[in-house]
């Protein structure tokens, strides 16, 4: 097949522990391993709802072909789109319209597949049936209510998701949580939804299974790009409490880089370093940047146990690789998204959102080596089921499945 994957996110950009970049890139290269040819179309002057720098040139990857294109972004309040929430999800809606021009000769209703990455890119290829209804598949991402959970959203954002999503026929959905959203929240029917698990890229990300809690210091990981939703606050919180119940913690944030296309992001994670000199915490925190695939890995190998304090999430793609890689993994029951692949006390560890329950949850692995090694062997065996190829295969049999009877 043809695929074309529209997105928001240059894979040449690593901005992004987490994010849409790694997505598509291992995305694209399955998908060419297995067959097909692909285009990776991205704007080359915008991210999400704001500006940035000017890059226009195509280039080829591992056979898959990257076409930057321009968007006219003449009018738009870019200025203030970095900081106030407001101003940047209405210029997303007027971005999606604008890239639809590039798109206005009808050159993607040649594909045999479309991939539209992200449900704003979705907005004016839709209204103006500039894709193949029939053969267009839309990954939704962030949706305006999980957007919700940690900044205002306009309705005139959710409203234009809503007109999308319900004349889509096929979406492409990561969690039963996701879907839940989609179903209730947006109304889309479900016929129009199916499955597809995020995957992780299992020549990057290397497993080893835990024989026992290493004695001494405990390295915690979290490995969340460091913003609000994500919620590394808690850390500070979890740090004091640490102190005071004699556990030796030094916490590891992986995703500073303080240059994100949010200034609101920026400054979070500008705030929380601040906030961690102020309480004199810099031996139990140690910040990191962004990292690739390969050293990220390397780090887990390193630490004792992940912990994400997310608020919200669609399913949770660092959480994952953690616990695939065999590192002992913590989340919070109030995300259910984690659910697609943590299993409380088998796969990881399910636990209240307080910094009590989490010294409850370090001090009983510690304690209990077979705890711990249960976690870490069953994590790994779960995650062999989210590799690239497994991921791939489920959804490309699930689409043709789905479009032979459309």
């Amino acid at each position: 097949m043809n695929i074309a994957i529209l997105c928001g996110r240059d894979i040449r950009r690593t901005e992004d522990t987490d994010g849409g970049s790694v997505l598509v890139r291992n995305l694209a290269r399955e998908l060419l391993h297995v067959g097909h040819a692909v285009e990776i179309f991205v704007p080359g002057n915008t991210i999400g709802g704001s500006a940035h720098e000017r890059t226009y040139e195509d280039e080829t990857e591992d056979e898959f072909t990257i076409k930057r294109f321009p968007v006219d972004l003449a009018g738009l309040d870019l200025e203030s789109g970095g900081e106030d929430p407001h101003v940047y999800f209405l210029n997303r809606i007027a971005i999606s319209e604008r890239e639809a021009e590039y798109f206005s000769d009808g050159s993607l209703l040649k594909y045999d597949r479309v991939y539209i990455i992200h449900i704003a890119h979705a907005f004016g290829l839709m209204h103006r049936g500039l894709v193949p209804a029939d053969r267009t598949v839309i990954f939704p991402m962030m949706l305006g209510s999980f957007y919700g959970a940690f900044e205002s959203v306009p309705a005139a954002y959710t409203q234009m998701e809503r007109r999308t999503l319900t004349e889509a026929r096929h979406i492409a959905t990561v969690s039963d949580a996701e879907q839940a959203v989609l179903t209730d929240v947006y109304g889309v029917p479900p016929t129009c939804i199916y499955k597809v698990g995020r995957g992780y890229d299992a020549d990057a990300f290397k497993c080893r299974e835990r024989s026992a809690f290493p004695s001494g210091r405990i390295n915690l990981l979290c490995a969340n790009v460091i913003k609000p939703q994500k919620d590394q606050r808690f850390f500070l919180d979890l740090v004091e409490a640490a102190r005071q119940s004699g556990l030796d913690l030094h916490v590891h944030l992986v995703g500073v880089k303080g240059k994100t296309h949010r200034a609101n992001y920026n400054q979070y994670a500008a705030d929380l370093q601040a906030e961690v000199v102020r309480r004199n915490m810099e031996e139990y925190i140690s910040f990191v940047d962004v990292l690739p695939q390969e050293e990220l890995s390397e780090l887990m190998m390193r630490s004792t146990v992940a912990l994400y304090p997310s608020r919200t999430e669609t399913f949770g793609k660092s959480a994952l690789e953690s616990m695939a890689t065999g590192l002992p993994t913590i989340v919070f029951d109030d995300v259910p998204a984690f659910g697609e692949f943590i299993t409380d006390g088998y796969s990881g560890l399910v636990i209240p959102r307080s910094a009590h329950a989490a010294i409850e949850a370090l001090q009983a692995l510690r304690d209990d080596q077979n705890l711990y090694q249960t976690l870490s062997a069953n994590g790994v065996a779960v995650g062999r089921t989210f590799t690239w190829p497994h991921v791939i295969k489920d959804m490309v049999e699930s689409e043709e499945t789905r479009m032979r009877s459309s």
